[in-house]
């Protein structure tokens, strides 16, 4: 989103607003059509309201069984690079998105070497990192 509106503000504000007024939004050829849940959310805490109807709206509207009911909805939230490179690549804006993720054995100095290379060219690249911590 943050890229979004830095380099298509005229579309951010779209979206915003067909989200606030109509409960749904394109992104491109990305519809986005958050659940009652998400739409009706008591917000407590941290997050702004615009952040939470841009963001939670997206994920929400991917999901197929949880709801964004509100920002302790972790299960629901959690967004895997492939849905990432998904909503780049239907959105339209951008030329192409792709994904260099391993989840078991972590990023590789080549990894990060690609990436450094793409970022070089202009492109604007996207590095996640999580931390899990186990309970025992």
């Amino acid at each position: 989103m943050f890229n979004l509106a830095k380099h298509r503000p005229y579309k951010y504000v779209r979206y915003m607003v067909s989200l606030l007024t109509a409960g749904e939004a394109l992104l491109g050829g990305l519809l986005v059509k958050p659940s009652a849940a998400c739409r009706q959310a008591v917000l407590q805490g941290n997050i702004d309201i615009v952040d939470w109807v841009a963001l939670a709206s997206l994920r929400d509207s991917s999901n197929g069984m949880l709801s964004m009911s509100g920002p302790g909805s972790a299960t629901a939230g959690i967004t895997m690079a492939s849905m990432l490179v998904e909503w780049f690549n239907k959105c339209g804006f951008f030329t192409s998105a792709g994904s260099q993720v391993n989840y078991v054995f972590g990023t590789s100095a080549e990894t990060l070497m690609n990436v450094s290379r793409y970022h070089a060219t202009g492109s604007m690249v996207y590095l996640y990192a999580r931390t899990w911590r186990l309970a025992i």
